[in-house]
């Protein structure tokens, strides 16, 4: 598969553009960062925000940089 990432790659042609963040009030960010790496080998141009991000800010950035796609992490814990 790698030869057809790479000559994908230097066609400059992208799959799409995703902005990837872990939402405000977490700071896990093991998945984000993973779907980030693999849709990056997968040719998608990626613009991630980082962690305890505010949806203010997402969506904002989301339109500057015309994205296609949003992607938000979070983690749910349940406490009894």
């Amino acid at each position: 598969l790698e030869p057809f990432i790479e000559a994908s790659k230097e066609q400059g042609k992208t799959n799409g553009k995703m902005v990837i963040a872990t939402v405000k009030g977490d700071v896990h960010d093991i998945g984000k960062n993973i779907v980030g790496v693999v849709l990056q080998c997968n040719n998608y141009e990626i613009v991630d925000l980082g962690v305890m991000v505010p949806a203010e800010k997402i969506l904002r950035t989301a339109k500057e940089v015309n994205a296609d796609l949003i992607g938000l992490s979070g983690t749910f814990c349940l406490r009894r």
